[in-house]
């Protein structure tokens, strides 16, 4: 459990002794995190990624908390086509990463 005091090996943020995630980052479940890595396994977002946020979209299967955050890219407060035209922008490099929200 994150914030626990306790470091455990996958966490990479959210205790006091672990620094804070590098800008542009978000801390999901003790993990630092890219906006639009949907599949949360870490790193920029990838056509993995795109292919997850669209089973989302298509409500193939509901989104895991984590995923409520992570998958929407526009920051919107939905997971919808507009998110995964932001990851395809981002694998395209149309767009670099980190993705953020606007302000």
């Amino acid at each position: 459990m994150c914030g626990n005091g306790e470091i455990d090996p996958q966490e990479t943020c959210g205790e006091d002794a672990l620094p804070a995630c590098a800008s542009g980052e978000l801390c999901v479940n003790c993990a630092c995190r890219q906006l639009g890595d949907c599949q949360n396994n870490g790193g920029t977002p990838d056509i993995f990624d795109v292919i997850e946020t669209i089973d989302l979209v298509l409500e193939r299967h509901p989104p895991a908390t984590e995923q409520l955050t992570l998958c929407d890219a526009d920051c919107d407060a939905d997971i919808d086509i507009f998110d995964v035209v932001s990851d395809i922008d981002v694998v395209l490099r149309r767009t670099e990463p980190p993705l953020a929200c606007p302000q």
